[in-house]
């Protein structure tokens, strides 16, 4: 009868940990999603941090291959099973609602 709930940063972190754990039953993730790298390269808050890394030469394939183990889009399909409400907002200016769909 285990289940968690998280919103915004701690929604990512429940999808990732609800997935990862066979023993959490539910989750409910507000303002959360998951495919950080593709949701968030766009995101004018995340410019400065885009820049700076292609400086050094990372490119957004590297970062999803480093973030994929913390990324709730990794675990998206054990959440199948699992009783699942994920509440987003459509003009969300922290969390892109392109991380929901």
């Amino acid at each position: 009868r285990l289940g968690i709930v998280g919103t915004s940063l701690g929604g990512l972190v429940g999808g990732v940990v609800a997935g990862a754990e066979p023993r959490f039953r539910s989750a409910c993730l507000l303002l959360s999603g998951g495919g950080l790298v593709d949701a968030f390269a766009d995101h004018p808050r995340a410019a400065p941090v885009v820049r700076a890394l292609a400086l050094i030469g990372v490119t957004t394939d590297r970062l999803k291959a480093v973030l994929a183990p913390v990324d709730p889009l990794t675990y998206a399909d054990r959440l199948k099973a699992k009783r699942l409400l994920l509440v987003a907002a459509s003009r969300d200016d922290v969390v892109p609602p392109a991380a929901a769909r």
